[in-house]
């Protein structure tokens, strides 16, 4: 039951759509239990009847999500990364959905009395198995939220996936169908103990959906193996409406490419966005909580029918709330972005809550919560994530880094030939900074020209220290950026560009750097280092040949779809905005202000925009990727390859480039006694 990225380039409306009907119907189901004064009328017997088939919406959740996460399973290189996305999209609500009724059990408990809200875990294991999703129907544990067996299942599932990724490449999808297999006919004889057997044939036949564009042997094979349980649970008179209602959106899901999407359903589609935070609070929220705010009966069938509607809206509501301060925040980012840096990935993601934030102080508490509570704690949320042994180590590493950064070696004097590269730093950065380029500078035969641009934090003693160490260097502070920016792209013509600088500290990277530029500019963020001569960046800067470096992930603020609406052409594939060179005298700002335009407020806010603006740009451009092989994203601290002339450390990586990887370059480039 959860969703894939939001900004997912393979993203179907229709999906969104199943989702938000099926959370609503489960949703309603729940809420059809309010009292009627007197006999009930035929309306309000027929709209009871109608609900009372809401829990069906739960196999749709199954279908859709089979469908789904195998399509992230044919794009995960590793089990550990596919079980650490889906883990990091599915437990942080269920946790803040935790949290939350504890908040509402305690209110009750002061106001009535009684805990009446749900069943408390008394004794360790019940505590442990409530944190580990493993509660009934894993164990006879009842959960706290009726709900929640369903992400038992998916957890169950998602490790069953997870270890098929761990056998060789070639034997995966022949392991799933295998697999697929067994389970189904597990669920048609009805084994005991195994209790996810009569759930994975509905996620196992919307993975065959999914599995059709790969191989359609194997999505044969796999419908084939749940047809012949269907019938066999047919036959022998078991309970049969979840599988016909997972036959029902299978047909749907296989529908969805093959019809366009109404622009009418748009509505239907924002539901589904924040589904998943339906599904997860609308018990404790709306049966516990607005029902309670209800009269106790109703004078007749239309008052009934809309005192359950009233519900259903403020649990929608409330529940978007929630998706925008506990769900969003770990969809939109998959990796941590950083403050004052113009790199993504660099320190604490002040911007991984951007939508949050600029929806908090849309609200009337908001403003108190963002000043007091998220901004002051954005840096040990990050930290957190981290585990608190592996954050010491960081931090540890990190001031040490500091110490050292103030003690390197000048570079000698570059050549007329040096490559010129182009920084952004700040305060709290430019010890990165200064080992990024020093690297930089060690491994180019003829030196480098480098460019500091002050995001406005850079201290005095920092910046004689960057003088010291690169004596060719200049530095642009963030007066004299925007004065340029006064002068090239004045405001009465640009707002939308320069208010997005204003407020982005990323789109710094692409305008305050670019604006007025008639040449070839190479960016590079400061979490990077180099370990060889980059001859294919210096090959691009000869020719004036754009490039970028190859990403991971697709992380734009807009999908396939309205990425054509806006730009006219679909965006260039995977650009990291980390490595950057552009021709600047080829950037056309008028037209940039006209993409800007085509976007929504919300987009225009996105942490993601000067990485999607820089994507369109590579377009126009014809830009080539580095290869991504020597030009390396590090995402996990594992072991370095030799062969990298340049490493991109980010996320869990950052413990290696804090603890170990700053050393290395001493270690390569300095010489004993100079540090």
């Amino acid at each position: 039951m959860s969703r894939p990225e939001l900004c997912n380039a393979d993203r179907n409306a229709w999906i969104d759509v199943l989702r938000g009907a099926a959370a609503c119907a489960v949703a309603l189901f729940h809420f059809s239990c309010l009292p009627v004064n007197g006999d009930p009328d035929f309306l309000v017997v027929a709209w009871r009847a109608v609900l009372a088939h809401g829990h069906l919406g739960v196999p749709v959740f199954f279908v859709v999500s089979g469908y789904c996460i195998t399509m992230t399973w044919f794009r995960s290189a590793t089990w550990s990364e596919f079980g650490r996305r889906r883990l990091r999209r599915i437990l942080p609500p269920y946790y803040a959905s935790l949290l939350l009724l504890l908040v509402m059990i305690a209110g009750f408990k002061l106001i009535n009395g009684v805990n009446d809200v749900a069943t408390l875990p008394k004794t360790a294991k019940a505590v442990f198995a409530t944190l580990t999703l493993t509660t009934w129907p894993v164990t006879d544990i009842p959960p706290m939220n009726g709900v929640y067996w369903s992400l038992s299942c998916e957890i169950t599932f998602y490790l069953l996936m997870a270890g098929l990724l761990a056998l060789p490449a070639a034997w995966r999808l022949n392991g799933l169908v295998a697999l697929h297999a067994v389970i189904c006919g597990l669920s048609s004889v009805q084994v005991q103990g195994i209790f996810f057997a009569d759930m994975w044939p509905l996620f196992g036949i919307g993975a065959a959906i999914a599995v059709w564009p790969q191989n359609r042997l194997a999505a044969r094979l796999m419908a084939a193996s749940s047809v012949l349980q269907t019938t066999v649970i047919y036959t022998s008179g078991r309970p049969f409406a979840y599988t016909a209602v997972a036959m029902i959106a299978v047909g749907l899901l296989w529908l969805a490419p093959r019809v366009s999407f109404p622009g009418w359903l748009r509505p239907a589609r924002q539901v589904g966005v924040f589904s998943y935070s339906v599904y997860l609070i609308h018990q404790p929220v709306g049966y516990f909580g607005l029902m309670r705010l209800m009269p106790k009966t109703y004078p007749g069938d239309i008052a009934y029918i809309s005192g359950q509607l009233l519900v259903f809206l403020g649990t929608l509501g409330i529940a978007y709330v929630f998706f925008r301060l506990c769900e969003e925040p770990f969809l939109n980012a998959p990796k941590p972005t950083a403050s004052g840096t113009g790199t993504r990935q660099q320190d604490p993601p002040v911007n991984s809550g951007a939508q949050a934030k600029a929806f908090l102080r849309r609200i009337g508490v908001g403003r108190f919560i963002l000043q007091h509570f998220w901004q002051p704690t954005v840096g040990v949320r990050w930290l957190l994530g981290f585990g608190l042994a592996g954050a010491l180590r960081m931090k540890w590493g990190e001031a040490r880094m500091r110490r050292a950064a103030a003690r390197l070696p000048a570079v000698p004097a570059p050549a007329s030939t040096a490559l010129s590269a182009t920084y952004m730093t700040g305060t709290h950065h430019w010890h990165q900074t200064a080992f990024a380029a020093w690297s930089l500078a060690k491994v180019l035969p003829d030196g480098l020209q480098p460019t500091f641009y002050d995001d406005g934090t850079l201290q005095p003693g920092q910046i004689a220290s960057l003088n010291r160490i690169f004596p060719a260097s200049r530095i642009v502070s963030r007066a004299e950026a925007v004065r340029n920016l006064d002068e090239c792209l004045p405001r009465e013509r640009f707002p939308l560009l320069r208010a997005a600088e204003d407020r982005c500290l990323f789109m710094r990277k692409l305008v305050a750097l670019r604006a007025g530029s008639c040449r070839w500019q190479l960016y590079l963020d400061s979490d990077m280092l180099f370990f060889r001569c980059p001859e294919q960046l210096k090959s691009a800067a000869q020719s004036g040949r754009a490039i970028y470096m190859a990403d991971h992930v697709f992380a734009y603020c807009l999908n396939a779809d309205e990425a054509l609406g806006v730009f006219g052409s679909p965006l260039v594939e995977r650009v990291n905005g980390g490595l950057v060179g552009l021709n600047d005298a080829a950037i056309n700002w008028e037209q940039v202000e006209h993409w800007l335009s085509q976007m929504t407020p919300e987009t225009r806010i996105h942490s993601m925009l000067e990485q999607t603006l820089t994507a369109a740009l590579m377009g126009q451009q014809s830009a080539q990727p580095a290869n991504p092989g020597i030009y390396r994203i590090m995402w996990l601290p594992d072991k370095p390859p030799v062969e990298a002339a340049l490493l991109h450390y980010i996320y869990h990586s950052k413990q290696l480039f804090f603890s170990q990887e700053w050393r290395r370059v001493l270690a390569i480039h300095a010489r004993p006694g100079q540090v």
